[in-house]
């Protein structure tokens, strides 16, 4: 049975060139799209089940997070705008709730989560997978302890 479970998804800067970009869409843009999230690559992801959360990283700091509510493959690559306005072909999508999308403020670094984990997270393009639900408990408390918020 697939279980749901935590992921890091990596943002790049060739389609969002600056972490103020990413956050600003991540808190506008993607609750404008209903959550909508797409990816260049099927093979990235192959298993995110609905209550799923997703870490999003830049470079070596996680921004936000949210919960996924839906995801698919497509068969044949979607041809859509990046935030910068270039088209670009994406071959799966992920629906997140809207409503769950949120900020960690200031970011997380990914130095706490690798604490936590005790994995290499420094490959930032790798899309991490994690079953062990403590792991995100842990990771907030971390988080407000040290004066952060959402």
């Amino acid at each position: 049975m697939r279980e749901a479970h935590l992921r890091i998804f990596p943002c790049q800067k060739e389609e969002f060139p600056s972490l103020d970009l990413l956050t600003m869409w991540l808190a506008t843009g993607l609750k404008a799209r209903a959550g909508n999230y797409h990816l260049r690559s099927r093979t990235s992801v192959a298993d995110l089940v609905t209550g799923s959360i997703v870490f999003f990283r830049y470079g070596q700091s996680l921004v936000g997070e949210a919960i996924v509510s839906a995801y698919e493959t497509f068969q044949e690559p979607k041809r859509d705008r990046t935030l910068m306005g270039q088209e670009a072909d994406y071959e799966a999508s992920v629906t997140f709730c809207a409503s769950s999308i949120r900020l960690y403020v200031p970011p997380v670094e990914v130095s706490a989560l690798e604490q936590i984990t005790g994995r290499d997270l420094s490959v930032a393009r790798t899309y991490h997978r994690f079953e062990d639900w403590s792991i995100y408990a842990r990771l907030l408390s971390a988080h407000v302890a040290n004066g952060g918020a959402f």
